[in-house]
């Protein structure tokens, strides 16, 4: 072929089918309000303002006859700044937006504005000298093509416009305070208003974009749902401070407000609340330009050129310090309903944070990657206002209080339309699907190298180290100012949360555990950390019903959660005991305590909860995930890591029994027996010097005789032998040899770790009734033909305990009280874990064998006469009054 012939061809986008997209994706309702507060906000304005105009413009003079159709009812809004040259660039690309690059601006996405196409195919809006029409179906204004879809006219240069077109701009007249002397537009305007035509019945049929017709009284309920989130709007953003409702009825000289969302304190710029609002830009202005830097020394490589990095280092030094803090303030809103005369104030409490060595490292990995200047930030809003149930007189903080429960937002700056899950208000800057509705997870496994898994990784890791720290950082706080209050109870997480915010859950109780932040009525009333507190069996039992969702039985066994009548009578009985040992029982509501159960075993004893979710930031990756359930397996099997929170305590009780000993004139510590009665009896604890046999721990007989029948020293507090102290002993035993569902006990393991592990965490405790009415303690374990025999041990001396077989053996060896058990009233599955306890012979507990009878009980049972006669005289000569106690059943 001589000449070839080549025609035009190539791929082309329609305008209108580009919005009709955005539209499917992008929700209605107060979702377009909230995009144009968010462009207000990151423009600095700081009074947005909503106007329904419902009169009919006149139509003289026009651009064009086409235009007479968007005339009619109108939405419009109103900012106090003004655009920018980038400004106007950005908002003429879809999809494109100019933001991104930007530090500071939360609009990241460029199709924001565009939602606005929901109501209107003819927006329109006045910024500083401009006014701006977008025709995106190329039919109603004049000369408009495909590729210049719209018209721009500079008012002030060209000032004949007022003139030539006064009807066209008549809609913009006389509004916000902007319409200079005389109606004329030819001055600057300082500020932005934007006009919204609502699409017509006709104007639907015919419209590519949208088939929806809006009418005034849709647009009247879009304002009425605005008022009603207008609070939660205020919450993180950087500069709007005010946010109002107009209407303008046909007829009306002028427009009449309906609404003000406000803060109560005056904002100016550079005040504390200022500087507390524009935390975040400061930091990504900073962020930009370590970003930047970075940018310009990569170029400088990449052509051989050596430029000094001072500048580099120093922004990025910069940016440590500024991400290094957190910050607390409370904000306080106004608002007021015009229409009913009412104004209702609300405070809320924020928290806010940013970096950290991961999220900072990650933050520049992505923005890199991205093209986008990325800030790990985040933030929480606890309300602190809402109106609270008083509590019943007289009764615990905490334990019959009903809080009412709050339902937190998730915030990217502007309320997004998912829960977050927990009673707070959680904000980040998280990298959200395109319409802002969905926060990046969770995705299939196979696509574990795209942007999409970089995008949950960015997510999470702003979750666990970031949003969390705040979360924390606002309890702090709230303990402050609230105290042991329903108020301060309620901003706990009381539930799971639906992912990716069950995350933020586990982080939160893991970070929060070496925190003062657990109520106890201990001394009063006190502060401690979770590790020191006791979370009670009824909070277990409530958590593993499901929470508020538990059975009858389950509430009647759960009673209304106060100490004493309203629990079961074991609960009640452990509660009373464990109070007057001095121990610090959890005094939060019973679904935080079973929070704490699941999540804080971990993050307190470093072994994990058998209910809690693995939280690591790769869960993304599978075999990441499997290696991570398998060592919780392994590590839920090893032998040691007691006590688990909230069951034996073990560590609670020998804190409590060490307080109480006194040093040696040595400088060593003596035996919690002997600490004990040298603390009671006001002096040394003497080795006695007496012919043998001598007198079984006379002191203990002195410490007994004093009390009510029915009562024994435990750790210097006198507790009820038939009722407390079997309790308390059950509860000890419970994590250290549970129990199956029969009553059975489940054993032990063979490992010599599991082994250790029990003796360990029993040694010391005094928790063994005898059948002389006093109480022993555990000791390690010694054997038993080793010990001397009931009366015959000094007082320093390891002494074998003995566990009968039953009441016959009880009864026969009655006389050797000091070293047998008194078995009788004890539960059955408590008889069962010392059983094992003794038979396994762990502690200095051990069984009646035929060994220990012969060599043991025997020879003081048939003793002759003679050889305790001396005992007899040092007995009535040291103890006048007989020995009062026993052990009591009932």
């Amino acid at each position: 072929m001589d000449k070839v012939v080549w025609e035009d061809f190539g791929q082309t986008l329609s305008l209108t089918a580009r919005i009709r997209e955005i539209l499917l994706n992008y929700p209605e309702g107060t979702s377009i309000l909230k995009e144009l507060i968010q462009n207000a906000d990151d423009a600095k304005a700081g009074v947005v303002a909503f106007l329904l105009d419902m009169r009919q413009h006149p139509t003289g003079s026009l651009l064009s006859p086409a235009m007479q159709a968007f005339q009619g009812p109108a939405l419009l809004a109103y900012n106090n700044a003004v655009f920018s040259p980038r400004d106007f660039k950005s908002i003429s690309c879809i999809g494109d937006s100019q933001k991104k690059e930007e530090g500071g601006k939360t609009g990241r996405f460029g199709i924001g504005f565009n939602s606005c196409y929901h109501l209107t195919d003819m927006p329109s809006f006045v910024s500083g000298q401009n006014l701006v029409f977008f025709d995106p179906h190329v039919k109603h204004l004049p000369d408009v093509s495909a590729s210049n879809p719209g018209k721009k006219i500079n008012f002030v240069v060209n000032s004949g416009v007022h003139t030539h077109y006064s009807d066209q701009l008549a809609p913009y007249r006389d509004m916000f305070g902007l319409s200079p002397e005389g109606g004329k537009m030819d001055a600057n305007w300082p500020a932005t208003v934007f006009r919204f035509p609502l699409r017509t019945e006709a104007q639907a049929k015919v419209s590519d974009i949208s088939k929806q017709e809006y009418k005034v009284a849709m647009i009247t309920s879009l304002l009425e749902q605005l008022q009603s989130e207008a609070a939660l709007m205020m919450l993180f953003l950087k500069s709007v401070h005010t946010i109002e409702v107009y209407h303008w009825h046909p007829g009306d000289a002028a427009m009449t407000r309906r609404f003000s969302c406000r803060i109560a304190e005056r904002v100016e710029r550079h005040s504390p609340l200022d500087l507390h609002r524009s935390m975040f830009d400061r930091i990504a202005t900073q962020t930009a330009l370590v970003a930047h830097e970075a940018k310009v020394m990569a170029e400088a490589a990449k052509e051989g050129k050596s430029l000094p990095d001072a500048r580099s280092v120093a922004a990025a030094e910069g940016l440590e310090a500024m991400t290094a803090g957190v910050d607390t303030f409370t904000l306080r809103l106004e608002c007021e309903d015009d229409v009913k005369s009412s104004l209702e104030l609300r405070t809320f409490l924020i928290a806010q944070t940013c970096g950290g060595k991961g999220p900072n490292q990650l933050a520049r990995e992505l923005s890199a990657h991205f093209g986008a200047c990325l800030v790990p930030w985040g933030a929480v809003a606890a309300e602190i206002s809402a109106p609270l149930h008083a509590r019943a007189a007289g009764s615990a903080p905490g334990q019959d209080d009903r809080p009412q429960a709050l339902a937190g937002q998730a915030f990217c700056f502007l309320p997004l339309p998912a829960k977050s899950g927990v009673p707070l208000h959680v904000n980040g800057y998280f990298e959200l699907s395109s319409n802002r509705r969905d926060i990046w997870c969770d995705v299939p496994p196979a696509l574990s190298l795209s942007c999409a898994v970089r995008c949950c990784r960015w997510n999470l890791l702003l979750l666990e180290k970031v949003i969390a720290r705040a979360y924390v950082l606002a309890l702090d706080e709230a303990a402050k100012q609230l105290g042991a209050t329903p108020q301060y109870f309620r901003l706990w997480p009381s539930e799971d949360a639906p992912e990716p915010w069950q995350h933020l859950v586990a982080a939160v109780f893991t970070m929060v555990a070496g925190r003062p932040l657990i109520w106890t009525l201990a001394g009063g009333g006190t502060w401690v950390c979770m590790e020191d507190c006791i979370v009670m069996p009824q909070a277990e039992l409530y958590h593993r019903q499901g929470g508020g969702r538990h059975t009858d039985s389950t509430q009647k066994a759960l009673g209304d959660g106060k100490p004493g009548p309203g629990l079961d009578p074991a609960t009640a009985r452990l509660q009373q005991a464990l109070e007057k040992l001095g121990l610090q029982i959890c005094a939060m509501p019973l679904a935080v305590q079973g929070m704490m159960l699941q999540h804080a075993v971990s993050a307190v004893w470093g072994r994990p909860s058998p209910n809690a979710r693995p939280t690591t930031t790769g869960f993304f990756n599978q075999q990441q995930q499997q290696q991570q359930q398998q060592q919780q397996q392994q590590q839920q099997q090893q032998p040691g890591g007691y006590p688990v929170l909230g069951r034996s305590d073990l560590r609670r009780l020998r804190r409590t029994m060490n307080a109480l000993l006194p040093p040696s004139g040595l400088g060593a510590r003596r035996t919690p027996g002997q600490a004990l009665r040298r603390s009671a009896l006001g002096g040394a604890a003497q080795q006695p010097h007496l012919p043998q046999p001598t007198l079984p721990q006379p002191q203990r007989q002195a410490l007994t005789v004093q009390l009510p029948p029915g009562q024994a020293l435990v750790h210097g507090t006198a507790l009820r032998t038939a009722e407390e102290l079997p309790s308390l002993l059950q509860y000890v035993l419970s994590d250290l040899l549970p129990l199956a569902p029969n009553g059975l006990v489940m054993g032990l393991s063979s490992g010599g770790g599991a082994r250790q592990g029990v003796a360990a965490a029993l040694a010391g405790l005094q928790l063994l009734p005898l059948l002389d009415g006093t109480v022993a303690e555990f000791q390690p374990a010694v054997t038993a033909t080793a010990t001397a025999r009931p009366g015959q041990q000094g007082l320093g001396a390891r002494t074998s305990l003995y566990l009968p077989a039953n009441d016959v053996e009880t009864f026969l060896l009655r006389s050797c009280g000091s070293q047998l058990l008194d078995v009788r009233g004890l539960p059955p599955p408590l008889l069962s874990q010392l059983h094992l306890l003794a038979s396994q012979q762990l502690t200095n507990l051990h069984i009646v064998t035929s060994t220990a009878m012969a060599q043991v009980f025997l020879p003081t049972l048939f003793q002759p006469p003679s050889a305790l006669e001396g005992w007899r005289e040092q007995a009535e000569g040291s103890c006048k009054a007989p020995v009062v106690g026993g052990w009591v059943s009932k």
